[in-house]
């Protein structure tokens, strides 16, 4: 609690060299406050700080909100910090700040919407002379354009941006490496990288620079399918972020690197860098919405292995925050992994459970739900205990029901097959009457 209470009182002074600081430095504050606020309460505005206290502490919360992967609650942050310095008469502060919470949101937005929102927000930043704060914006606006496909607006934002030369030569650097891939030109994109990797005292930050390009290094060799040269590049990442101190970075190269494992079906790796990657989250209080990602690696390769009691947990955890965010096909595809993993661990009535959750999940799927059906009733047969006759009668029961639907739908080969299995385990199960 002492150090919780000492923690908040440093915290103005914790915002204010974030929000000044090189890229470096900030990223080790971000992960330094990562670990020393896992709670929202702090990042309130407060009558007891200035205004600027109050703007540096609420830039600060809605960064250490992205790296936690709640996307919607930094945006709310950023709206925030617009409406604070609308009223300081910022107009400057609040179309970045505005600018900040549409690139959370596009992904949920409707495109014509955002695109408008973008228009909007460049009209504001065009009579404003320019500045730091100015061209922040214009790279942030470019990446929104560039994400919702109009790569021209774009490359003239990006290029309007990069006469703010020293102070953000590495993140219009970047956005240029974006536009080229965005363009289908990866060759430019590589070679602007290799060129700036070459000559890493451009930038004010070099230390900071040399991992932002090798992480977007890393993405374009992921994104190719190149692995080879991906595990290459993550296993120096990992060193480089390792020696720099950068904890965040490490987190997130290990995250990748899980992936890189899965993709190549190295499930021993997946599961060693896999559980690493949790690791380190925990130690900065990252949140479900990151943890959940590296889970769902994890329990498709335990499936894969056949190791039941872990596999279970990490699916169930992706299926409730799936449900949580209303993403179906998540639930569905991670209810059936709990379920097959309890069937093969012989826990009959949880995967019965389970079973009965997926056909419950896959409704508008006649042929899924059968299936589902089907399975649950097999697994209530399997875990019988005493009262035999009841559990047969609800087995049976759930039976009539999948080959109710599966002889109401066209005979194919899948339809088939799966008659065939509901013809044998109805027999089955009267059989264990």
């Amino acid at each position: 609690m002492a150090r919780r209470l000492e923690n908040t009182l440093l915290l103005p002074d914790i915002a204010a060299q974030y929000v000044s600081a090189s890229h470096s430095v900030s990223l080790r504050l971000l992960a330094y406050a990562l670990q020393a606020f896992p709670l929202a309460n702090p990042f309130k505005g407060s009558e007891t700080r200035s205004l600027a206290e109050n703007l540096n502490v609420m830039r600060l919360w809605a960064d250490m909100l992205v790296a936690r992967g709640e996307n919607e609650a930094a945006a709310t942050a950023w709206r925030q910090v617009a409406l604070w310095s609308h009223g300081a008469r910022d107009q400057v502060g609040a179309t970045l700040a505005l600018a900040q919470a549409l690139r959370l949101l596009l992904e949920k937005m409707d495109p014509q919407e955002a695109t408008a929102t973008a228009t909007g927000l460049i009209k504001m930043l065009g009579p404003l002379p320019l500045s730091k704060t100015k061209s922040e914006a214009m790279v942030v606006l470019s990446e929104c354009l560039l994400w919702l496909g109009d790569i021209k607006a774009a490359k003239i934002l990006q290029q309007e941006a990069s006469r703010e030369t020293e102070s953000l030569r590495l993140d219009t650097t970047l956005l240029a490496a974006q536009i080229y891939l965005a363009e289908g030109q990866e060759s430019q994109a590589i070679f602007l990288l290799d060129d700036s990797e070459s000559n890493l005292g451009i930038f004010k930050d070099a230390q900071g620079a040399r991992m932002a390009l090798g992480m977007m290094r890393l993405q374009i060799e992921k994104d190719a399918g190149d692995y080879g040269a991906a595990f290459t590049l993550v296993e120096e990442l990992i060193g480089v972020a390792k020696s720099e101190g950068l904890l965040l970075q490490e987190a997130m190269l290990e995250a990748t690197r899980t992936e890189l494992d899965a993709a190549i079906y190295a499930d021993i790796d997946v599961i060693t860098h896999g559980i690493q990657a949790l690791k380190l989250f925990d130690r900065l209080n990252l949140g479900q919405a990151r943890r959940v990602g590296v889970k769902s690696i994890l329990a498709q390769a335990l499936n894969r292995m056949g190791r039941a009691k872990k596999g279970i947990e990490y699916a169930e955890e992706v299926a409730t925050y799936a449900h949580r965010i209303h993403d179906l096909g998540l639930e569905q595809e991670f209810t059936v992994i709990a379920a097959d993993l309890a069937a093969r661990d012989l826990q009959g009535i949880r995967a019965a459970g389970l079973y009965g959750s997926a056909a419950d999940l896959y409704s508008e799927q006649p042929l899924l739900r059968a299936r589902y059906l089907r399975k649950c009733a097999v697994q209530l047969m399997a875990s019988a205990g005493s009262d035999r006759e009841k559990t047969t009668n609800w087995a049976l029961a759930l039976m009539r029901e999948a080959g109710d639907l599966l002889h109401a739908l066209d005979r194919d080969r899948e339809v088939a097959g799966e008659l065939s299995a509901w013809a044998f385990d109805r027999l089955w199960i009267k059989t264990r009457r």
